[in-house]
């Protein structure tokens, strides 16, 4: 169903399969040609967990695991009225030795191919999303820590000047480094960036998306239950983001698990994850960053609409 053959009023579905998390979002064509998202679910079906211990293979409790969340977004998506479903895989799919048994299982299971993004696409379409095909007034750039790779974008009014995709994320993180040695995950993350080529920009606007930034927006301001208007747009300064950071190291699992704000799935990646965000922000010399709920799942079903700039 091609962009032109989408029936008007029509809603479709988007779902990204990433490393830790699948998320999926249902949407329509809303006042103004803007995307009107209807509905969004997540699942942290860990994918790509232990992928770096296995030799770069996707275990089988990991797929069908996966599998298991897709059945369900499948049928949340019908249930919001979704007539077709876009799906694309990112790092985790791009980098496994067996990403093709399991997408064409995926396929099965969704009913809709899977689309393994390349960095620079999968950058792209996270900009997309993020902000809707409009270019900023000022420099401003995208920072967005997933679980296998961290995309950064760097737009003004003459568009997209640079894209870079880094395969260091949250859980990536977490398997080759854990969670017990605050030097060698700063180590690691800023070795991974500045090798990427991330340079500072002290001048621009930062922009955080991704669930590292979503939680510890929740956290900042305590909101127990995830709420995307009370965390859309939040500013968090440096000094706030390392304060979390720290409080977070300084804590056991358990400890963690009792701040208001945590996500419960998110305890285990949630300080590797917040290390790229920091060493992310010291690197661009950025001194806050607003955090953005949206993503490449908006980024998809934008494109798909016809709604983003040509």
């Amino acid at each position: 169903m091609g962009k032109s053959s989408i029936p008007s009023g029509a809603r479709l579905a988007a779902v990204d399969i990433g490393t830790n998390s699948v998320l999926l979002t249902v949407a329509g064509r809303g006042p103004g040609g803007r995307l009107a998202p209807v509905h969004d679910s997540v699942r942290v079906c860990r994918l790509g967990r232990g992928m770096r211990r296995s030799g770069g293979t996707l275990s089988v409790e990991a797929c069908e695991r996966t599998l298991g969340c897709l059945a369900e977004l499948r049928i949340e998506a019908q249930a919001h009225g979704a007539v077709q479903t876009l799906a694309a895989g990112t790092e985790v799919l791009r980098a496994a030795e067996n990403a093709d048994a399991f997408l064409a299982k995926a396929r099965d299971v969704l009913g809709a191919e899977v689309e393994v993004l390349t960095g620079e696409r999968e950058a792209r379409l996270a900009w997309l999303g993020v902000t809707g095909g409009r270019y900023p007034s000022k420099p401003t750039a995208l920072l967005d820590v997933g679980g296998g790779s961290t995309e950064y974008v760097r737009a003004t009014t003459r568009g997209v000047l640079q894209t870079l995709t880094v395969p260091i994320g949250a859980t990536a993180l977490l398997d080759a480094v854990g969670n017990d040695d605050p030097a060698l995950l700063t180590a690691q993350a800023a070795a991974a960036l500045v090798e990427a080529g991330l340079t500072a920009r002290p001048r621009d606007r930062l922009v955080s998306s991704g669930g590292t930034a979503t939680t510890l927006a929740a956290i900042l301001k305590g909101i127990q239950s995830f709420d995307q208007r009370k965390i859309e747009g939040t500013r968090m300064g440096m000094a706030d983001v390392m304060g979390l950071l720290n409080r977070l190291w300084s804590m056991d699992r358990e400890e963690r698990l009792a701040v208001p704000g945590m996500d419960p799935e998110r305890v285990d990646t949630i300080v590797p994850g917040a290390v790229v965000l920091a060493v992310g922000m010291k690197i661009l010399d950025a001194r806050e960053t607003s955090v953005s709920t949206r993503g490449l799942r908006h980024g998809l079903l934008i494109e798909a609409f016809g709604m983003g700039l040509k």
